[in-house]
């Protein structure tokens, strides 16, 4: 499990090395995101801000095809620190026998 954990940080500290490329890169970031964050979830099912981190993207895709607003396109900026923020605080509450 410890394993997988550190798995999960090394793949969101990559995907955050592609805010430099852009708008290309929220498109490999939202990729490796989505495998940290699946990830997680299968470590934490029972941990409630990763579902909503899924709530956030799933209305993400589902209004992107049905609007034209600029502003959308600052959800997936936020998503991206959301993760991040959900990876990183649980790593400071992990105790040793979770692990």
């Amino acid at each position: 499990m410890k394993t997988v954990f550190n798995i999960v940080k090394v793949i969101n500290i990559i995907a955050l090395c592609f805010i430099i490329f852009g708008l290309y890169g929220l498109i490999i970031i939202g990729i490796l995101q989505t495998i940290a964050a699946l990830l997680f979830l299968v470590l934490f099912p029972k941990d409630k801000p990763i579902y909503i981190y899924f709530s956030i993207s799933i209305l993400f895709f589902v209004f992107w095809n049905h609007t034209s607003l600029d502003w959308l396109m600052l959800v997936p900026i936020f998503l991206v620190g959301y993760l991040t923020y959900i990876i990183h605080t649980k790593k400071s509450s992990i105790t040793s026998h979770e692990l």
